[in-house]
């Protein structure tokens, strides 16, 4: 009852809000309940995985086809089509470099990221330190770890 009540709850917030669910759960019970819950069902949605004691968001959380994570997060990235329709399914984008009040890393920054990703992604060091480049305002180690399961 209580689990019924509070995903009401948060289909009715992501309606008022423009918002996303992050759960693992499909809401298959609610699907049918209004097409606007049915479109947030089958559009925001984030999914997620741990591996060890890290948690995981996928680079493309609607598929191949859908919008990269960071266009699916940000409200003004869902486009009008021609058609005049609302809609999240963007082609993917590579992520663009924040507002310069965004300071790079700083070299030991770099290093204790680059350990940590190197510690969850043996097989990657040339892509690590290739991502770690592109992107040096980055310090959040999900945000790196999702660009590289991208």
């Amino acid at each position: 009852k209580l689990k019924l009540i509070l995903t009401q709850f948060l289909l009715h917030l992501a309606e008022k809000t423009d918002g996303i669910i992050v759960t693992n759960d499909n809401l298959r019970d609610f699907v049918d309940t209004s097409d606007t819950w049915r479109k947030i069902i089958q559009e925001r949605l984030l999914q997620f995985t741990f591996v060890e004691d890290h948690f995981m968001i996928p680079d493309d959380p609607l598929g191949r086809n859908g919008p990269h994570l960071d266009m699916f997060l940000r409200k003004d990235g869902r486009y009008v089509s021609p058609a005049g329709v609302p809609s999240t399914r963007l082609p993917a984008a590579r992520p663009q470099r924040p507002a310069p009040s965004l300071p790079d890393r700083s070299p030991g920054e770099t290093s204790e990221l680059k350990r940590k990703l190197y510690d969850i992604f043996p097989d990657q060091k040339q892509r690590i330190d290739r991502i770690l480049s592109d992107n040096p305002y980055m310090r959040d180690l999900n945000a790196l770890s999702g660009l590289l399961l991208g």
